[in-house]
């Protein structure tokens, strides 16, 4: 939804969200909207600090360009070329002063000043987003642990109660 939105709101030509993986060494593909949204298995994990999106996780900070056709970063000149490129945005989404993803974008025309602040502030909101799921996941294994806790706490009681009364009875008796 939030690649959709990028494309949609601010007229993206294409987008595309890795997250951090928990080893944080590994950009994991998470959503891409847009033209060419079809699976590119190198782009689906990138290793930290390899190709222009792992650099950007590595520095924390972001790359723009109004000339992609001439920025010596951006490899892929040719594709840029063939669907009309000319812009990119490389954002890290950042929170607590950690990368926990990278948002890319291109588009056909320049990038104007109110949009670089537009997705300045909507790559936070998806940065906010990750770390709250994330809390939730975590927060749900946890109830999860508990709950299989007190299953084994109620099962460990009802056999020993089990195994104290059996004796019981027949000395009672």
């Amino acid at each position: 939804e939030c690649a959709s939105l990028l494309v949609n709101t601010l007229d993206m030509a294409f987008v595309r969200i890795w997250t951090r993986s928990e080893a944080y060494s590994v950009l994991e593909l998470q959503a891409s909207a847009g033209l060419a949204t079809d699976s590119d298995e190198t782009q689906e994990r990138i290793i930290v600090g390899s190709g222009e999106i792992g650099r950007i996780a590595q520095r924390g900070q972001m790359h723009v360009t109004n000339e992609i056709r001439h920025d010596p970063l951006f490899a892929d000149t040719a594709w840029a070329r063939q669907e009309e490129l000319v812009s990119f945005i490389g954002y890290p989404l950042i929170s607590n002063d950690q990368v926990v993803g990278v948002v890319a974008a291109f588009s056909r025309q320049p990038f104007a000043s109110t949009v670089l602040a537009e997705f300045s502030e909507i790559t936070n909101l998806i940065a906010q987003a990750i770390v709250r799921r994330r809390a939730e996941e975590v927060l749900r294994q946890a109830k999860e642990a508990a709950e299989a806790g007190s299953r084994a706490k109620s099962q460990f009681l009802a056999n020993m109660s089990h195994e104290l009364r059996t004796p019981m009875n027949g000395v009672l008796g």
